[in-house]
């Protein structure tokens, strides 16, 4: 598979193949440690003038599919930070020129918006503590969180199919890294640790930093060699659809839902072939046999729509096929991630959970998996089912997701309608 992502990562691309190969055997022999820091540097420097983003990606990609060099995602991490510092000066890429509302230059305009508040609160630690000062800085810098969510949703789902996953799944634990920090960094101000805070801040906001670097000087120049601006264009939906981090009203463009309504018409065309089949003329008016009972498609998303929890699925081979498109969705979710492998949908430390569940219900193990979490002060209740056809054959398995902070603290009785207190307490 990765040999294959390999081949389909050089469709989408031109690169001198004779520079690759010997870029990938100096970092090979970096990273089995044949060669120290210093000596790679010189050498490194010798043998090249400059290194585009895409050869170094293409290099990163080619990395994971050796074998012999037994490279795990943790080793990686640790030298990769080293290997891009490295490439200072002699990593050259043409100056990104992009229209206003481009989803890379999106990108852009929130790493600055990030920056000014890195900025801010460096400045603040010159001055006399003030915790709900940092708090108020604290919660602007966690917007970062949509940032990455639109990357591992929008941009990762993207390159994956072109075949370039493993280093969005590397960089997908940087952002987990970072979001990890932020949080620590949190937990020390609502305990009043002026000490721990402050010693954890610059770690921080270092981390961060270097982050928007690899974004900068790798991600998005390779993501634009390889998606083209038709699928940029498309890009926009889910990008809205998710949020942007720190930018005001007049830097976002809400996309026409011209594309939008294009797609639904060629859906409904599709669904009207089969219709025609069985008599039925009209996909909105024509009712759908459903277990119990009969649907028309709009009556169908109308109920996926509003129904108080969210719902996906994932069929017999471990792709994402559907989620429900509600306002109410707990983690953000984008049209990005239809099609794409479950294990990509998820952040690396829930993988390996995802993926025993699966297993076991495809061998019938098991058939339900429950979690539940506390998060920013709400209760989330998670369910995986299996499903199983008529046969007994696997057909793949249900994710609902439901906040019941408010079920868990019910008591006593409710049978009569609350409209009217209601009514009263507005009329007061």
């Amino acid at each position: 598979m990765n040999h294959i992502n390999v081949r389909k990562m050089e469709k989408h691309i031109s690169v001198d193949r004779v520079r690759v190969k010997k870029l990938l055997l100096l970092l090979e022999e970096y990273l089995t440690e044949n060669i120290n820091d210093e000596s790679f540097v010189i050498k490194l420097k010798k043998e090249f003038k400059e290194i585009t983003p895409v050869e170094f990606a293409l290099c990163e990609q080619k990395l994971f599919i050796n074998d012999d060099l037994e490279l795990t995602d943790e080793k990686f991490e640790e030298s990769a930070d080293f290997i891009i510092k490295s490439l200072k000066g002699i990593l050259v890429s043409p100056k990104m020129i992009l229209h206003k509302f481009h989803p890379i230059n999106m990108y852009l305009l929130e790493i600055n918006a990030v920056k000014n508040v890195i900025n801010t609160l460096r400045n603040m630690t010159e001055k006399r503590f003030v915790r709900n000062e940092y708090i108020d800085q604290f919660d602007k810098l966690a917007e970062v969180k949509i940032h990455f969510a639109r990357k591992q949703n929008q941009l990762y789902s993207l390159l994956e199919k072109k075949g370039f996953d493993k280093p969005s799944t590397l960089m997908w634990n940087f952002d987990n890294n970072a979001r990890d920090a932020i949080n620590s960094g949190r937990e020390f101000l609502l305990k009043n640790d002026e000490k721990g805070f402050l010693d954890h801040l610059e770690f921080t906001l270092k981390f961060i930093e270097d982050l928007f670097m690899k974004e900068n000087k790798i991600l998005y120049p390779t993501s634009l060699k390889m998606i083209t601006e038709e699928e940029f264009e498309e890009m926009k939906f889910g990008d809205t659809e998710i949020g942007y981090c720190l930018l005001s009203e007049t830097q976002i463009q809400v996309p026409k839902k011209k594309t939008q309504n294009t797609e639904n018409n060629n859906l409904e065309n599709d669904l009207l072939k089969v219709l025609l089949k069985h008599n039925l003329t009209s996909v909105s008016d024509s009712k759908l046999n459903v277990t119990n009972g009969e649907l028309t498609l709009e009556q169908i998303n109308l109920i996926y729509q509003n129904i108080p929890m969210d719902v996906s699925f994932v069929d017999e081979n471990d792709i994402m096929r559907f989620y429900t498109d509600s306002k109410h969705r707990i983690f953000p979710r984008s049209k990005g991630v239809i099609g794409r492998e479950v294990k990509y949908c998820h952040p690396k430390e829930s993988v390996e959970t995802v993926e025993r569940i699966l297993n076991a219900f495809r061998n019938k193990e098991e058939s339900v998996a429950e979690f539940w979490l506390q998060m920013n002060g709400k209760f989330i209740h998670i369910r995986y089912v299996a499903l199983y056809d008529d046969n007994g054959t696997y057909k793949g398995c249900l994710e609902t997701m439901q906040e019941i902070t408010n079920l868990r603290s019910l008591v006593g009785n409710q049978r009569l309608l609350s409209w009217d207190e209601k009514d009263k307490e507005i009329a007061k």
